[in-house]
């Protein structure tokens, strides 16, 4: 039989990488949940999403359907202003982006 000892064993909940996480980034985020849309370049297709989060050098967006978002693409707010994007991080409902240029 083995015997573990709970207070040695990492936490599940998530609440250490998240800090661990936020602890990396260079600048703050601020939570909007803000429509937006994404246009790829060369397809005629515009893909409407969710501003989940925002700084001055990235933001995270929810999709409906994350699949066949390119690397590189372009955000659009409801302000009108435009963001030439890198696709960094994929996850099951989400994506994280950097801006690469304000257009």
């Amino acid at each position: 039989m083995l015997y573990f000892n709970k207070g040695a064993m990492p936490s599940r909940d998530g609440n250490d990488s998240q800090k661990e996480l936020l602890e990396k980034r260079e600048v703050a985020r601020e939570q909007t949940h803000t429509g937006a849309y994404i246009v790829c370049h060369g397809s005629p297709s515009i893909r409407d999403c969710r501003i989940l989060d925002l700084s001055p050098k990235g933001a995270r967006l929810w999709l409906a359907d994350i699949d066949g978002v390119p690397k590189f693409f372009e955000l659009h707010t409801p302000e009108g202003e435009a963001f030439l994007c890198e696709l960094v991080r994929r996850k099951a409902d989400h994506i994280g982006v950097q801006f690469l240029e304000r257009t």
